[in-house]
């Protein structure tokens, strides 16, 4: 007999307005036929807010709409009203300009350099300046190319630049406080509030470091064109959150500059444009990127900075971030099989917490016991490669073109399985190989998976993140011989997206996009949602 008749009226607000201006010079002129120069000077301002409200009141009556009001709830000691407003607001100015020469096609050089001031970052600390430098030389315009045909175009180019992330919250530098109830002190309701937030003692720009080398080319009468770069790029003083002990009684994170980490590769594209005959024309192009990531510095000093916290029930971090490795790396335990017996157990260095069927931990110094000196890094959340490939024909009034994208050399962390609400939610896959008594299987434990550590960081969870997507098939047909009926254009088409994917992972999805965008957050499927395919039909007519 248990009844609520206590209503409750929520209603909330909210409202963004934003305003940017901007200002631009050009100058552009060429001198003696072979100086060629274009000018650009700029300046920008803008203005971000946003705000919401709300508020919420119990015993409204509600004999009609016209009694909505948060005015007429009850308001008492028992049931105070509440009323929660927020927002944020960002503001910046930028001044910037640019030079372009070039002498007689051949020599190119582009200058650039701006200043950026944002209200999102503290004090002193405002304004950044962020110059760059780029040059070309076209060496199929030399004299000395001029007998050959293999080139068309030929192209060596550099260039060097510091850019500035501004994408930062834009209230990291106030304190902020959420509501905790109420208190009653003397028979009066008080409303309560807890810090959440800690605000950096300073906070400067993020910067990104760029040099690049590289060359292009189109070939054998522009049907073949190629693209070649060799990248280094730093980004100084990343600003992410990084969790704070809930011992602290703040729980949370602090967003700060926190590391420096380098990103080095190579990076190719090849395109072949070509026809046969008369009716059929066709083209394939592809890309590839090798990508090598790592941590150069953390502005904790010898601290390991530990993330991943959500990724299981335990609360225990996943990864952890130091110099020398790729940010945001699976550290954990090394799982080297599934106890089958009690005297296995007993033997163990998991004596104390497992049971049959548990998963079994390699005791990396052999000292007896498994802690946090047997820990390992299990896999990295960073591809090392990234490739795509872009093909298409047409036939006549026929069209068909097809495009898709991958990775590999990476790792993703499934958690979703650890953090089941209890035992009854799991996969198809584990159901069918999970540990059923002795001997049954030494790869899957139990269904008993939130015993012991079971769930704690290890490499059970860790799979591999390598994929094949088929993005986009896109096919037509052109009718043009309806014209006796007024008809210019009859097109039948279909477009798929996503229809195909090709890889090993158990989740839904190998593509795991970082929780709040942190990269010490990075590859951990704690719920990633299923991507969409989706598959359209049509007809477009023109008349």
């Amino acid at each position: 007999n248990q009844i609520n008749d206590i209503s409750t009226l929520n209603i909330s607000r909210s409202e963004t307005k934003n305003w940017q201006w901007e200002n631009m010079l050009f100058y552009e002129n060429t001198f003696g036929k072979k100086h060629y120069l274009k000018v650009l000077a700029a300046q920008s301002a803008r203005r971000d807010k946003s705000y919401w409200i709300s508020g919420s009141a119990r015993n409204v009556p509600h004999d009609y709409d016209g009694q909505l009001y948060l005015s007429l709830g009850s308001n008492s000691t028992a049931y105070p009203n509440v009323a929660n407003d927020g927002g944020t607001l960002a503001t910046g100015a930028s001044y910037f300009g640019r030079v372009n020469y070039g002498f007689d096609g051949k020599y190119l050089l582009n200058l650039t350099y701006r200043g950026d001031g944002s209200s999102r970052y503290t004090g002193d600390y405002r304004w950044g300046y962020f110059p760059s430098v780029g040059a070309a030389w076209v060496i199929s315009k030399e004299k000395f190319m001029r007998e050959q045909s293999f080139f068309d175009v030929l192209k060596l180019r550099a260039s060097w630049g510091i850019n500035g992330n501004e994408n930062v919250p834009a209230n990291i530098t106030t304190l902020t406080a959420s509501p905790l109830g109420y208190a009653v002190w003397n028979g009066a309701a008080y409303n309560s509030r807890s810090i959440i937030s800690v605000i950096p003692p300073y906070l400067y720009w993020e910067k990104g470091v760029s040099t690049d080398i590289g060359m292009e080319a189109t070939l054998l009468q522009s049907r073949l064109s190629l693209e070649f770069d060799i990248y280094n790029r730093d980004t100084k003083d990343a600003i992410f959150s990084v969790p704070i002990l809930s011992a602290s009684g703040l729980g949370g994170g602090i967003n700060a500059n926190q590391a420096t980490i380098t990103n080095r590769g190579v990076e190719v594209s090849l395109g072949w444009r070509d026809k046969i005959g008369r009716h059929i024309n066709y083209f394939i192009a592809g890309n590839y990127a090798f990508n090598e990531n790592k941590v150069t510095s953390v502005n904790s000093g010898a601290n390991a900075l530990l993330g991943g916290y959500y990724s299981n029930p335990s609360q225990i971090p996943l990864t952890r971030t130091v110099v020398g490795q790729p940010i945001g790396m699976f550290y954990g335990y090394e799982m080297e099989g599934v106890f089958q017996s009690i005297i296995e157990v007993q033997g163990s260095a998991q004596s104390r917490s497992a049971m049959v069927g548990d998963l079994k931990f390699k005791d990396q110094n052999k000292d007896g016991s498994i802690d946090d000196q047997d820990k390992i890094y299990m896999g990295n959340p960073n591809p090392k490669h990234l490739f795509g490939l872009n093909l298409g024909f047409n036939y006549d009034d026929f069209d068909l073109s097809v495009d898709l994208q991958g990775v590999a050399g990476v790792e993703v962390y499934n958690a979703n399985m650890g953090k089941r609400f209890g035992i009854e939610n799991f996969t198809e896959e584990f159901y069918a190989n999970h540990w059923r008594g002795p001997g049954t299987t030494n790869s899957h434990p139990s269904a008993n998976l939130l015993n012991g550590m079971n769930t704690h960081p290890n490499t059970f969870w860790v799979e591999d993140g390598s994929y094949i997507r088929i993005r986009n098939i896109n096919a037509g047909y052109n009718i043009t011989s309806l014209k006796k009926w007024k008809i210019n254009n009859l097109r039948l088409f279909t477009a798929l997206q996503n229809p195909f994917n090709f890889f090993s992972y158990k989740g839904f999805s190998p593509e795991v996009t970082a929780a709040g965008n942190n990269p010490i957050n990075a590859g951990i499927d704690a719920g990633v949602y299923p991507l969409s395919a989706y598959y359209n039909f049509g007809i477009t007519l023109t008349l």
